[in-house]
């Protein structure tokens, strides 16, 4: 079984490496002999090609299915979170996943920490790396 700490070095490395989830697919169809290019970098980080696809198909699966949940069932039941450390990154600018969706959550998740980046959306930005990094090394700990 993997330790806490080596899970979280694991993900230190990969949030330190930066790469975005559109060279995954990328980098996943350049393997399956599509077009595409991936640098080793890049693959040391995303892993096999089955694992990418295998991510892709979880998380298509899962928000196709609603994750199985009633409506408002996460904010709801946050609360039993409490105890359980948490920070919560957002970009203001971001569309998909509107920053008042994370304000409700915090609210709702006793201790849940919540930073927003003014100037970024959903993709990764210099400021949200460092404040991920320093969660996981927080939760290290």
């Amino acid at each position: 079984m993997i330790s806490r700490r080596g899970v979280v070095a694991a993900l230190r490395r990969v949030v330190g490496m930066g790469v975005p989830w559109r060279q995954v697919f990328r980098s996943s169809a350049s393997r399956c002999g599509r077009s595409g290019s991936a640098s080793t970098q890049q693959n040391a980080a995303i892993g096999t090609t089955t694992a990418a696809l295998a991510f892709v198909r979880l998380t298509t699966h899962y928000y196709a299915h609603a994750a199985w949940l009633e409506e408002g069932a996460v904010i709801r039941d946050a609360g039993r979170l409490a105890g359980i450390p948490g920070v919560l990154i957002y970009g203001r600018l971001d569309l998909s996943c509107p920053v008042s969706t994370a304000v409700e959550l915090a609210e709702a998740w006793p201790g849940a920490e919540l930073l927003v980046d003014d100037h970024s959306g959903h993709r990764a930005s210099d400021l949200k790396r460092g404040w991920k990094l320093a969660a996981l090394d927080r939760f290290a700990r």
